[in-house]
């Protein structure tokens, strides 16, 4: 028999983010790296001005613009935020001709209520309701390029090319999508407290968090397996992509 039930109400003002940085290699041959000063610790990372270079395909352009990229030249190890990833070696001569570390966030706001049920046990449960508003990821995307292509050929440069379907596969309309959807899936969570213990609108918004949390590290995890099949069915770029085979089948 329920003895007692307690609303509460609760908003929550700020945006929640979660920043997940990964990044990519494209080996090449090591004849990629002539003419350049490796050694040269004081170089400056440099951005490629894209005014400078010919017109990119509608396609090419859309893409840089919603996934936010933009092209960088200078030492890899000044170019790259994650020290792992810098020293990371193919053998056999290969160099890192490529790189492409995207950096992806979710935002939301949220209306959470919550209420307690005592049944005469020792325990009180707690029903959290989360309404969401403004659910969505944002991403961008820094390449990095060991040589920087002709202006004239800049747009169909293999390694270029190779670093535009990584952005593809991380700025892919579908992953926020899915995002939304599992989050949507589950707005009603269940805890229980002590009989004497008051429940407060920090925990409420820790537990919404939390759930947000794990759906978006669901989300990164995916990307970086379709990073690696990507690398893998082209050997980082080297190869075309098989016969009857395409991007498409790497986006599913």
């Amino acid at each position: 028999m329920v003895l007692n039930r307690r609303d509460f109400f609760v908003l929550a003002s700020s945006v929640w983010c979660l920043a997940s940085t990964r990044a990519i290699e494209l080996f090449a041959d090591e004849d990629t790296d002539e003419g350049t000063n490796r050694d040269d610790e004081e170089a400056i990372i440099e951005t490629i001005d894209l005014s400078e270079l010919s017109e990119p395909p509608p396609a090419i352009a859309e893409l840089i613009e919603s996934a936010k990229v933009r092209f960088i030249l200078g030492p890899q190890e000044k170019a790259t935020t994650q020290k792992r990833l810098r020293t990371r070696a193919l053998g056999k001569g290969r160099k890192t001709a490529g790189l492409t570390e995207y950096r992806v966030s979710y935002r939301f706001r949220s209306y959470n209520r919550w209420n307690e049920t005592i049944d005469g046990r020792s325990d009180k449960e707690v029903t959290v309701t989360a309404k969401l508003f403004d659910l969505g990821i944002d991403h961008s995307h820094t390449v990095w390029l060991l040589q920087r292509p002709s202006a004239e050929t800049f747009w169909t440069d293999r390694v270029v090319l190779h670093e535009l379907d990584h952005v593809r596969i991380s700025s892919d309309p579908m992953l926020e999508k899915r995002f939304v959807e599992k989050v949507q899936s589950k707005l009603v969570f269940t805890t229980s407290i002590g009989v004497d213990e008051r429940y407060s609108s920090q925990k409420a918004n820790r537990i919404v968090k939390q759930h947000i949390a794990d759906t978006f590290e669901e989300i990164a995890e995916l990307i970086e397996i379709r990073y690696q099949e990507l690398d893998r069915l082209t050997d980082h770029g080297l190869n075309e992509l098989p016969p009857n085979s395409s991007l498409d089948s790497v986006l599913r």
